[in-house]
């Protein structure tokens, strides 16, 4: 069954060696739907929470921040298990994300704060600015999200 989701929304991310990953989607692309921005949490769960059990605690407690494709979200197979009542997105702003290409210094890329898909600014740093805790600029697909969040989330035993 085709569905959409939205700022607040919490969605389930199966994961390739098994369990789920659980996610907070915190921007939608106004002109282009299927773009996302999510925080990731661990722990890796067996089954997915009810959308009220999930506490996110804060952007810090993120394994990964991401900007995705949200085709599989429209599509069904990463489920949205609910919107957290109450979901305030101001503390979930990501607008700076790093860019390291492999000719060049590195770069923060700079998105608008309502809309993952709108670069505003690309700024050259010294590779001494690197804040190590800045997330990725990349468009993760698909296939890779599920990958990056099982490499980050300890199996379950």
């Amino acid at each position: 069954m085709p569905t959409t989701c939205s700022p607040g929304d919490v969605l389930g991310i199966p994961l390739p060696s098994g369990g789920y990953a659980v996610g907070l989607i915190t921007r939608v692309s106004r002109e282009h739907r299927g773009i996302l921005l999510g925080f990731f949490f661990g722990p890796r769960r067996s089954e997915l929470p009810a959308v009220d059990g999930f506490l996110p605690g804060t952007p810090d407690d993120a394994v990964l921040v991401a900007r995705f494709g949200g085709r599989l979200v429209r599509q069904g197979t990463w489920p949205t298990l609910g919107s957290l009542e109450g979901w305030e997105p101001h503390p979930w702003e990501v607008t700076r994300f790093l860019r390291r290409p492999s000719m060049g210094p590195p770069r923060i890329v700079i998105y608008d704060a309502n809309d993952p898909l709108v670069q505003l600014a690309e700024v050259v740093i010294d590779p001494d600015q690197i804040d190590p805790t800045m997330p990725f600029e990349t468009l993760v697909g698909w296939g890779q999200l599920p990958r990056m969040l099982d490499e980050r989330l300890p199996l379950i035993r």
